[in-house]
C-alpha cells in the first residue's frame, strides 16, 4: 500500500477475525503479509466474508503480491468506484495445473450469473447461465475441471460474469506454461477490469530482459476485428480470444472494445 499523502488504512479479513489499522506515511510503500487461512481453495462454493477489505481516509494505491516457492504474480488492486457488474475472464491454457477465477462481492444480495466457456470442476456444463448468490465480502471460485490432456479445453477464457451489484473479479491459473511448451509453470493472476472499461487502441512493450512475450486479444461482441500495427489477424466471436507472440513493441486496435493481456515467458 502506498499513496501522495499520509494515510490511516485499516484492513479486515472477517472470516479469520482479522482487523489492522496502520499509518502509512506519504511516499513509503507498507507491506502487510496475508494469514494463509484467508487464502481460496474451494471451487463453486461460497466462502462467506473471505475478502480483504481495505479502506483508507485519504486516496491510496494497493497491489497484491502472491508467493510460494518459485512462483510469484502480482496485482494492482481496483477501487471500488472503478469495478463493474460485468465481466469476461482471462485466463491461460491447462498444464499440470487449471485456470481459474475468484468473484468477490461488495453488497448483499448479490446475485452473480456465470456462463462458463470449459466444464467447471464440478461438472457445470459449457455454455450453461448458472447463478450464485452472495452478500458483501463473500468470495466465490470456479476452477476448471481436470480434463488432461486436453489442454486447451480447460481454459476457462472468455467465462462471462453478470451481477446485479458491483463485484471484483480476479482472473487466472494455478500454475501456467507460458507459452504451452515451456515447461516452467508460474502461478497468474490479475484483477480484470469490466468490460464497461475496455477499449479499442493498446500498445504493449517488450519486457526489459526478455527476447519475446505472449500477448492475448479477448473480444466481448461477435465480429470483433483486431489488428496488429494495422494488419488484420483475427475476427473474434463473442468471448472467443486471439494469442500471438511477439518479438517487438506492437499497437493493437480493434474496431470493437477487447481486453488485452500480456504475458511475460
Amino acid at each position: 500500500i502506498t499513496g501522495d499523502r499520509d494515510a490511516k488504512v485499516t484492513i479486515v479479513i472477517k472470516s479469520i477475525g482479522f482487523k489492522e489499522t496502520i499509518k502509512i506515511n506519504k511516499g513509503t510503500v507498507r507491506s502487510l503479509l496475508i494469514n494463509p487461512l484467508a487464502q481460496i481453495r474451494s471451487s463453486e462454493s461460497v466462502e462467506e466474508k473471505n475478502a480483504i477489505h481495505i479502506t483508507s481516509d485519504n486516496a491510496i494505491t494497493v497491489y497484491g503480491l502472491t508467493r510460494r516457492k518459485q512462483t510469484t504474480d502480482t496485482f494492482m488492486g481496483l477501487p471500488t468506484n472503478v469495478i463493474g457488474k460485468n465481466y469476461r475472464v482471462i485466463c491461460y491454457n491447462a498444464s499440470v495445473k487449471l485456470s481459474e477465477f475468484a468473484i468477490v462481492a461488495t453488497e448483499d444480495s448479490t446475485v452473480v450469473k456465470i456462463t462458463p466457456t470449459v466444464e467447471t470442476q464440478l461438472g457445470r456444463p459449457v455454455g450453461q447461465t448458472f447463478e450464485v448468490k452472495l452478500n458483501k465480502g463473500d468470495v466465490y471460485q470456479v476452477i476448471a475441471r481436470d480434463l488432461m490432456p486436453a489442454k486447451r479445453k480447460n481454459d476457462l477464457t472468455g467465462t462471462q460474469i453478470n451481477a446485479n451489484k458491483k463485484i471484483s473479479v480476479f482472473s487466472g491459473h494455478q500454475c501456467a506454461y507460458v507459452p504451452d511448451k515451456v515447461f516452467a509453470c508460474n502461478h497468474l493472476i490479475e484483477q480484470v477490469p469490466p468490460i464497461v472499461s475496455w477499449g479499442k487502441h493498446f500498445y504493449i512493450g517488450m519486457l526489459k530482459k526478455r527476447s519475446k512475450y505472449t500477448y492475448r486479444v479477448l473480444a466481448d461482441k461477435d465480429s470483433t476485428k483486431v489488428f496488429e500495427n494495422g494488419k488484420l489477424q483475427k475476427i473474434l466471436m463473442a468471448g472467443d480470444h486471439f494469442e500471438k507472440q511477439a518479438n517487438d513493441h506492437v499497437q493493437i486496435t480493434a474496431d470493437k472494445p477487447v481486453l488485452v493481456a500480456q504475458y511475460s515467458q
